[in-house]
């Protein structure tokens, strides 16, 4: 039977790195709606550039 140790890790990291990322992101975007200007932009641009 395989050590399923470093599975377990990887599956552990990717969901609370999903859990924070998640909440994180809530927060950003509540807080990107209330603001305006044009440097809100910018910054929405900069957030969505990884996708």
């Amino acid at each position: 039977m395989p050590d399923l140790t470093p599975f377990w890790i990887s599956i552990r990291v990717a969901v609370i790195s999903t859990i924070i990322v998640t909440i994180l992101g809530v927060f950003i975007s509540k807080w990107l709606y209330r603001r305006k200007g044009s440097w809100v932009k910018v910054l929405e641009s900069l957030l969505i550039l990884p996708i």
